[in-house]
């Protein structure tokens, strides 16, 4: 789940959390995404997040760590979606 803080010294950042019922598992502050498009894919494994920096993000489904980061454009990025062969597939702003 994507929440946005609206109040209080954290206002306007984003997080990304885990939820087991009614039960915070984790929850890490990550970029902005791009409003309008559905930010988020997932695998078994990782959590993909499209970044509003131009950067695809992947974070681990275990623990919401970064696993690692890709510069794809310089502008807001489209949605991600996971292939069936596990590709991650993403479109960016031309450079």
């Amino acid at each position: 789940m994507l929440a946005t803080n609206v109040a209080g010294s954290k206002a306007g950042t984003v997080e990304l959390c885990a939820l087991n019922g009614n039960h915070m598992v984790w929850h890490r502050e990550v970029p902005k995404t791009q409003r309008g498009i559905n930010p988020i894919a997932v695998n078994s494994g990782e959590i993909y997040l499209a970044g509003e920096d131009g950067a695809l993000y992947a974070f681990s489904r275990v623990d919401g760590q970064l696993k690692w980061k890709f510069q794809v454009s310089q502008g807001p990025l489209g949605a991600p979606i996971v292939g069936t062969d596990g590709t991650v597939y993403v479109t960016g702003a031309g450079q």
